[in-house]
């Protein structure tokens, strides 16, 4: 079952802290590797935190910056060619909006 993925809202920004956004998509997410979250279902489960601990700034920070870095450096146009070639000729096709793409 498709279940629609947590929103930054302003209620959820009084809890957690959000970086810049750096996807575009229904579903897109940076999580620890040892995060435990492995499916959209891993995201739904009632009191499960998600996103920048409130008041975490240094975090925040390296987050942005790293997000920042790699628009500017094209990492999310290589990380798109390695491993997301096919869904990106699609995209083109249909002419849908790209997820790394912002302008």
């Amino acid at each position: 079952m498709l279940r629609e993925p947590p929103l930054i809202t302003d209620e959820r920004k009084q809890a957690v802290d959000f970086t810049d956004p750096y996807a575009m998509a229904q579903l897109a997410i940076l999580a620890n590797a040892n995060s435990g979250i492995a499916t959209v279902d891993d995201l739904n489960q009632p009191g499960k935190v998600i996103a920048v601990k409130k008041g975490d700034t240094k975090l925040l920070d390296q987050l942005n910056e790293f997000i920042a870095q790699s628009k500017e450096n094209g990492e999310f146009d290589r990380l798109a060619e390695k491993y997301l070639a096919e869904e990106k000729k699609a995209f083109d096709e249909y002419r849908f909006k790209w997820f790394f793409d912002f302008e």
